[in-house]
């Protein structure tokens, strides 16, 4: 069976290593892993490419209003306190609390325990408030995954109504002055203030149950650190021990915790060093992907081994996740990036040029529904005609 063309973090660097000629010192061969890192986030921003399109869904709560609530601004245990007769649900800290007879609309700072919460100092109550008074709960913020670049617009479920993207300045608008519950019609895109770098969607009105929104989500590509030459991923010393179905053992290596996802290669019985990939006088025998790592020394692979090599060197790196048709383009900004690191202004100019066209025929390769239209970045029309549905999100 046919099976996809996989490149390597390790076959990355070597290549780059050959096309610059021999790299001895430690700091010639970091500017290779530079030229790649910077060479992988390049193409992926160049278009929205098909191949990192996800379908991803956001699980709306209902509101909550059990029970009645008592704020204390100062002289409770907390500063700016909010407890309830009830349970505070456990997505308290992304809501909005109203309390009944105030207009104003307060955000949750966090949820000390299941009765207590506080409230944003920014802005709360500037007195407390009284013992039973009644109160509505509603989440209002839904964290985006957290290798998301850019999404689409949010679908109802049931394909009953149609939500509507606004900027966060009308989102703002419309939270303050929009008090109404039923369906959450309008959404904005801004960064969540409790986690660096993150995203989030905000629903400007309350929704009065709970219900499914699905959202065509572009991510970013599996992040590359095992390089396959470091001390965690390859070493001469090290072995596979053992290996049995899809369990591997091995001997003289502490595999890291994120090892899980990287690329497992083997090298022959009668091969003195790891292996290299098929260019290499060297070659790996077999590869496998490691899926579940027991414990500093043994990984779970995605399939058994069909040659059964013990005691021989192995190499672990990262895939560089890119299909097969965006490799060409990725290798030449490879060689553009590492010319530029090392002051070959003539080389760089050729490398950017070849770039420049293994990128067209990628992005051609790229429309693979005969949708040209559908293919483009959006323009200022199609925002207005959709409703500025597509926000981008890039290098998160």
């Amino acid at each position: 069976m046919a099976t996809p063309l996989v490149t390597t973090y390790r076959d990355a660097i070597d290549r780059l290593c050959a096309w610059a000629g021999a790299l001895s010192s430690e700091a010639e061969q970091d500017k290779a892993r530079i030229a790649i890192q910077t060479a992988y986030r390049e193409i992926v921003a160049a278009k929205k490419w098909s191949y990192f399109a996800r379908v991803r869904w956001i699980a709306v709560s209902a509101p909550y209003a059990t029970g009645t609530v008592t704020f204390d601004l100062t002289g409770g245990t907390y500063e700016r306190m909010a407890t309830t007769t009830g349970t505070w649900p456990s997505w308290a800290a992304c809501g909005r609390i109203q309390f009944t007879g105030d207009d104003n609309i307060y955000r949750v700072s966090e949820r000390k325990s299941n009765t207590v919460i506080t409230l944003d100092a920014e802005f709360c109550p500037d007195a407390d408030v009284a013992a039973l008074t009644t109160y509505h709960l509603d989440r209002c913020v839904y964290d985006l995954p957290a290798n998301c670049r850019s999404i689409e617009r949010l679908h109802d479920e049931s394909g009953t109504w149609q939500t509507h993207y606004v900027f966060p300045e009308e989102y703002l608008d419309l939270e303050r002055n929009l008090d109404q519950s039923g369906k959450p019609w309008y959404w904005t895109i801004m960064g969540n203030s409790d986690e660096y770098g993150a995203m989030a969607v905000y629903l400007a009105n309350r929704p009065t149950a709970a219900e499914t929104l699905a959202f065509l989500c572009y991510v970013a590509p599996r992040d590359i650190t095992f390089d396959g030459y470091s001390l965690y991923s390859s070493q001469a010393a090290a072995r596979l021990a053992t290996a049995t179905g899809t369990a591997a053992t091995f001997t003289g290596v502490s595999l890291r915790t994120d090892v899980v996802g990287a690329m497992l290669r083997l090298s022959d019985t009668g091969a003195d060093k790891p292996p290299g990939g098929r260019q290499s006088a060297i070659q790996y025998t077999e590869q496998r992907i490691i899926t579940v790592r027991g414990n500093a020394t043994t990984v779970t692979l995605d399939s058994a081994w069909t040659t059964g090599l013990l005691g021989t060197h192995f190499v672990i790196s990262d895939p560089i996740d890119l299909p097969h048709f965006m490799l060409g383009a990725f290798e030449a900004r490879c060689e553009a990036e590492m010319a530029i690191l090392i002051n070959d202004s003539k080389r760089a100019v050729f490398s950017l040029a070849r770039y420049d066209r293994a990128l067209r025929e990628a992005m051609g390769y790229d429309t693979i529904y005969n949708n040209t239209e559908a293919d483009r970045w959006p323009t200022l029309e199609s925002l207005a005609r959709d409703g500025a549905a597509a926000i981008a999100l890039w290098d998160l």
